[in-house]
């Protein structure tokens, strides 16, 4: 007879699965999941040879809040005498707490049954059905090990988050509402909920907020919540804010909401994906990681022209059109390290083993074609007539060229390459994947396909541009059936995309020590790379001149204009890692709206020894505060005219007294703050 199971899938991915029949022989299983090839196999069940001892216990039922116990039947199943069995129960969930979870059962002869009870501690933030993981070691002395799935569901309360509302744009102060549901079966008394802030990006003023009642099936909107946004996220990012839910028990349990900050425009970058990729394009000008359209030529003798050909309509030999490359350094893709890649003439690389070639496209990510994928025209093209595909390592980068292709449908010439930098030569990503950069020379999308009634689509509709894991379970579609999604501008010649998961800054500089009585200021610099040159604006003031610092102890050439500074140098060293003084600065003119960097990133650059720049953590602009308070005690009194006297007697000089930002203390500042001690 067939056996109808069910599966449970652990956090490692190991599945159990669960049948009522007691019997031996093969068991034929099958595997399917959506956009993913089936598996089939078998498991062999031998027949009880001495001891078998297992639990035959019903599904057991358990409220959320409360402490119980849950009894458990054995059974001996084997042909003999189970000596001395002793059981565990124990949990992969953080909901439940197993007060005794060891017992002592002794003899179980065959077909003899036993009940154990173990007293349990559901906690309060268990939700309606949870899953509790429970599992029930059984062991007798002869060494024999059993391990079973105890079927436990709570009946609990169950929150389900459905939307929620608010000004929710980059830079914004807000008030989030959130739209909250118990869809359990019991109600919720006395939880507690907290927003946490996320990373740098969202910050929280708000405290915890108290919810007495929420009865199963009732809704509310909790609109209490305040929060500032970052003005740098990106338009159309998805942050995962974190809602840290009490019960009255004290146990804790975290809620995601998924908030979608701004709305996306064109001028935005495609993305993230789950992974934190992002696809910037050329048109995304008000981003500093926008690539720039600059060609690298390598089919004029550069590069190595690569020995793969390809016909079109999939009538190439299997291993004919595709070529593996060992690479000269290690390239993250999605968190996994590679050595290697697989080069296609169909527009398209690869990494690792050579897995599968595909003329045909489909929509990214999926089940077609290659995994992991970098498609930068994938489409069925044609080798030949001037048509080749080129090859060329450095150290810091690669480049695969599609040089003068055709497409097979319609003939159309395609020109264009991807670049993968080596990450080790350019600031740290977020997730510490490597970059990809895609040029298009020359662009014609014109394939539009043609799929049949039924059958295999002969080829795909126009071009894929995009990237997928290694799994097909995650990736961007940039364009497929040449449609593009918002973020995406349309792709033409001359244009380039950038693929990159975010920088980390690995330098920081600030504004320091700022005098107005000797009109100078200290720029100070925290690197983790070593700096072979820089490049900065000081806006609101006159720059006189730069010297001394870091800059100065390591050779450094350092240049002035009225706004900006610039230092490199010509013997060849370099600011090692760590922090200091970067150099000094004198200046005049200062017009009282605080002192800032420059925000124009070909003005504002910082080298490292390769020439190339790096991701900076540019400082908050330097305010000057002149409040009379000059005994900084917090009040304005007697007590503030008789220091600031003083001051003036001894020619000294406080930013505190300086009410009037002349840069000089004088008696024009004892009117002004004796006119403000009267106020």
């Amino acid at each position: 007879d067939d056996i109808f199971t069910t599966g449970l899938t652990n956090e490692n991915g190991q599945i159990t699965l669960t049948w009522d029949a007691v019997m031996s022989g093969n068991m034929d299983i099958t595997v399917i999941k959506r956009n993913h090839r089936p598996y089939e196999g078998s498991i062999e069940i031998s027949d009880a040879v001495g001891a078998a001892v297992s639990m035959n216990s019903s599904e057991i039922h358990v409220n959320s809040g409360e402490e119980t116990d849950i009894a458990i039947s054995l059974h001996n199943y084997g042909t003999s005498m189970a000596d001395d069995v002793f059981v565990e129960l124990f949990s992969n969930s953080e909901y439940v707490t197993i007060l005794d979870p060891m017992m002592t059962v002794g003899d179980l002869e065959t077909s003899e049954g036993a009940v154990v009870n173990f007293p349990i501690y559901v906690h309060g933030t268990a939700y309606h059905m949870e899953e509790l993981s429970m599992f029930l070691k059984i062991t007798d002395s002869n060494d024999n090990v059993w391990v079973n799935y105890v079927p436990v569901h709570v009946m609990g309360p169950s929150l389900f988050i459905s939307g929620y509302d608010g000004n929710v744009e980059p830079g914004v102060n807000t008030i989030l509402g959130l739209d909250m549901e118990n869809n359990g079966s019991r109600d919720m008394l006395d939880y507690s909920f907290e927003l946490l802030p996320h990373e740098n990006q969202v910050f929280v003023h708000s405290p915890s907020i108290m919810i007495n009642e929420l009865l199963s099936g009732q809704q509310i909107n909790l609109n209490d919540f305040e929060l500032t946004f970052d003005e740098d996220i990106i338009n159309g990012s998805v942050i995962p804010m974190e809602l840290l839910i009490t019960s009255s028990d004290g146990y804790s349990r975290m809620h995601v909401v998924n908030v979608t900050v701004g709305d996306v425009r064109e001028t935005d970058p495609l993305g993230p994906d789950a992974h934190g990729y992002y696809i910037y394009d050329s048109g995304d000008i008000e981003y500093e990681l926008a690539p720039e359209y600059d060609w690298v030529e390598i089919a004029d003798g550069v590069g190595e022209q690569l020995n793969i050909s390809d016909s079109g309509n999939g009538n190439s030999c299997y291993t004919c059109n595709t070529l593996e490359r060992v690479l000269p350094f290690s390239f993250t893709f999605y968190g996994i390290e590679y050595d290697k890649i697989q080069i296609n003439t169909n527009g398209w690389i690869s990494f690792g083993e050579h897995s599968m070639s595909a003329f045909r496209n489909y929509p990214i990510p999926g089940a077609g074609g290659p995994s992991p994928m970098v498609a930068a025209f994938w489409d069925d093209l044609l080798t030949g007539s001037g048509g080749y595909v080129y090859y060329h390592a450095l150290d810091d980068q690669v480049i695969i060229q599609w040089d003068d292709m055709r497409t097979y449908d319609g003939n159309n010439r395609q020109t264009f390459q991807i670049i993968l930098y080596n990450k080790e030569y350019i600031s740290p990503t977020a997730t510490g994947d490597s970059e990809i950069k895609i040029q298009y020379q020359d662009f014609s999308n014109e394939s539009d396909g043609y799929y049949p009634n039924g059958g295999t689509p002969t080829h795909g509709c126009y071009s894929t541009v995009g990237i997928e894991n290694h799994l097909s379970t995650m990736g961007l579609e940039y364009t497929f059936n040449n449609v593009y999604p918002t973020a995406a501008s349309r792709i033409e010649s001359g244009t380039a995309l950038f693929i990159t998961t975010g920088r980390l800054p690995q330098v920081s500089l600030s504004i320091d020590n700022v005098s107005l009585s000797s009109n100078s200021l200290g720029i100070n610099i925290s690197t983790n790379q070593e700096i072979a040159g820089f490049q900065f604006e000081l806006l609101g003031i006159t720059v006189n001149d730069a010297s001394g610092g870091l800059s100065e102890d390591n050779d450094f050439v350092i240049s002035s204009s009225s706004s900006s500074v610039l230092g490199f140098s010509m013997t060849g060293t370099s600011i090692p890692e760590g922090s200091g003084l970067l150099t000094q600065i004198s200046f005049s003119d200062y017009e009282g709206d605080g002192i800032c960097f420059g925000t124009d990133p070909f003005y504002n650059v910082i080298s490292n020894v390769f020439g190339n720049s790096l991701e900076v953590d540019w400082g908050d602009c330097y305010f000057i505060t002149a409040n009379g308070d000059i005994n900084d005690d917090g009040i304005l009194n007697i007590l503030d005219l008789v220091s600031l006297a003083n001051l003036i007697l001894i020619n000294d000089y406080l930013i505190a007294g300086d009410l009037n930002q002349d840069g000089q203390l004088n008696i024009l500042d004892v009117v002004i703050l004796v006119n403000t001690i009267l106020e």
